[in-house]
């Protein structure tokens, strides 16, 4: 009982915080409009657009801030200020997208973020995607250039994606990827693997083929494989 009520309060305020923010990012006041298939590209371009100009703020405000701070994390670490951006980051743009694919509008936005030259790091379609909409929030107008360096979007792009596909909640999404592992939630997505307890990962473990012996060429019977081999693994498994 008590889990429950501590998962409410941080739902609570984690969405009321994210409101403050950036109240056009959910999907009651994104257009604030009667009938969401009545929107015009123009219309969902101009709101995108907004949304974009504040995330793409405060993400440069921020960057700017922790250049001056001399705090600085171990070597091949990033300090806890650069995680919590990254953090905030993850969950706005998934935020963003989830309301995207929730309102059926990516089509009035596609041509908008999408670039000439798409990076070869997110392999999925939905991980292209993402990585469209972080170039396109984190660019500067004036300048071209972009926030964070081109390989780090590609790794956030195949996690949000990997979240994605998994319909995790917003505010359970980074701790979904930090208890996958940020960099395993990414090599997963990119090698389409799913986690244990999603149906599809049952579905597609009864689809693979039995192992052929080594030492021959005819395909093994499924009696002869371990049993372990012929069902999904159990945390105990692990």
């Amino acid at each position: 009982m008590t889990s429950n009520r501590v998962h409410k309060k941080t739902f609570t305020q984690e969405e009321s915080r994210v409101r403050a923010l950036y109240p056009d990012l959910f999907l009651k006041t994104f257009g604030k409009l009667s009938n969401p298939d009545e929107a015009t590209e123009a219309d969902v371009q101009k709101k995108f657009r907004k949304i974009r100009r504040r995330l793409h703020d405060e993400v440069s405000a921020r960057s700017a801030q922790l250049q001056t701070t001399d705090k600085k994390a171990p070597r091949g670490r990033r300090n806890s200020a650069e995680e919590a951006l990254r953090n905030d980051l993850r969950r706005n743009v998934y935020i963003l997208m989830r309301d995207l694919d929730g309102l059926k509008w990516w089509r009035h936005v596609e041509n908008l973020v999408q670039r000439k030259s798409p990076g070869k790091r997110a392999r999925s379609i939905t991980a292209k995607r993402y990585a469209d909409v972080l170039h396109y929030i984190l660019r500067d107008d004036e300048t071209g250039n972009v926030l964070l360096p081109s390989p780090a979007i590609g790794e956030i792009s195949n996690q949000l994606a990997y979240a994605h596909r998994h319909d995790v909640p917003f505010p359970f999404l980074n701790g979904f990827l930090s208890e996958v592992h940020f960099e395993k939630a990414a090599q997963k997505e990119r090698a389409n693997e799913w986690e244990s307890w999603h149906p599809s990962s049952r579905a597609s473990a009864k689809e693979k083929p039995a192992k052929l012996p080594k030492d021959s060429g005819k395909r093994a019977s499924p009696s002869s494989q371990p049993s372990r081999l012929l069902r999904t693994p159990s945390k105990r498994d692990k």
